[in-house]
């Protein structure tokens, strides 16, 4: 079945011999430029091929930047242009399928399900990389105690408390009898 391809990216299949164009609202494809006549021109299946023909003299059409009085035989590929800036191609082949919204829709569903992933992945990663470093009983809203220090007797940075705006504050605690070796 052959179709048009529009400038504005749509198909039109033609499922009928013949076919209208113009601004008139019962054309077959009815256009709103204000240039094209209510009945602009027909295209018509003959039987060796299609054909395009004028129906108002006064509304130019060309066919390959070539303008047309009458009738003029269409070939795969043609660039049919009228009006102030319409413009289409004749396609001979069956016409592809229409794709529709869900393709796009499918895409950013896809994209937002892989920036949450990477989201959570680094929450993860912080997560687990804080329990390692800090104690678990850390929190904005508790008063934190010093934990006892290590029985070897090294120095160790404890938490102390936590911040007005809700950061841990560390002190330097020394373990050990204080004696110099």
């Amino acid at each position: 079945m052959p179709y048009l391809n529009l400038s504005t990216n749509r198909t039109v299949p033609l499922q009928k011999t013949s076919f209208t164009i113009g601004s008139d609202p019962s054309c077959d494809l009815p256009l709103t430029d204000k240039a094209v006549a209510p009945r602009h021109l027909i295209l018509q299946s003959r039987g060796d091929g299609w054909q395009v023909a004028t129906l108002n003299l006064h509304a130019p059409v060309t066919v390959n930047d070539r303008p047309i009085s009458g009738l003029a035989l269409l070939h795969d590929g043609d660039r049919i242009r009228m009006g102030e800036g319409v413009e289409f191609v004749w396609r001979e082949a069956d016409a592809p399928p229409q794709k529709g919204p869900w393709l796009g829709l499918l895409l950013i569903f896809l994209a937002v399900i892989a920036v949450l992933s990477i989201l959570f992945a680094v929450y993860r990663f912080d997560a687990a990389y804080l329990e390692g470093v800090l104690p678990a009983t850390m929190a904005p809203e508790t008063t934190m105690q010093p934990a006892p220090a290590p029985a070897s007797g090294a120095p160790m940075l404890q938490p102390a408390g936590v911040s007005p705006n809700g950061h841990p504050v560390y002190e330097m605690t020394l373990s050990g009898d204080g004696k110099s070796p």
